[in-house]
């Protein structure tokens, strides 16, 4: 019986959590701990014709071509159960990303709300307020 959720070791002690369905076909490969920003990811390198090759292991899961955008939902990255993924817009995936969570600085339960104790932003000075901002587009509105 397979289990639902399956470990994929990794490099560094770490480990990727895949759904059972795909473990057999993704354990056939060699994963290692690549870490891009502040979020690690299961990579797997290979070399064709003599150039290196990489592929992420959640593009591998969803079939996904280079173009398309592939979002992990809880914002973990070595979590690829299909549960955890989805197709995205570069808006989306950033939206979700914790870059984007840790810039917004929330200190409210309203997101994109947060409390400046005396900064200064386009020439405006901001001294113990809430503000609010958001993005649409990759734009600051």
């Amino acid at each position: 019986m397979i289990l639902d959720i399956m470990p994929i070791p990794l490099t560094q002690g770490l480990f990727a959590l895949v759904d059972g369905e795909d473990y057999e076909e993704l354990s056939k490969y060699k994963w290692h701990a690549a870490k891009r920003g502040e979020i690690c990811y299961a990579e797997h390198s290979y070399r064709n014709k003599g150039k290196k090759i990489n592929i992420l292991m959640h593009r591998m899961i969803m079939n996904a071509s280079q173009k398309k955008c592939i979002d992990h939902i809880n914002c973990c990255g070595l979590d690829n159960r299909k549960t955890s993924l989805r197709f995205a817009t570069k808006s989306q995936n950033q939206a979700n990303s914790r870059g984007m969570v840790a810039k917004l600085n929330r200190t409210s339960k309203y997101k994109g709300v947060s409390w400046h104790k005396g900064t200064a932003y386009k020439g405006k000075r901001y001294k113990g307020k809430w503000t609010a901002q958001f993005c649409k587009n990759g734009q600051l509105i």
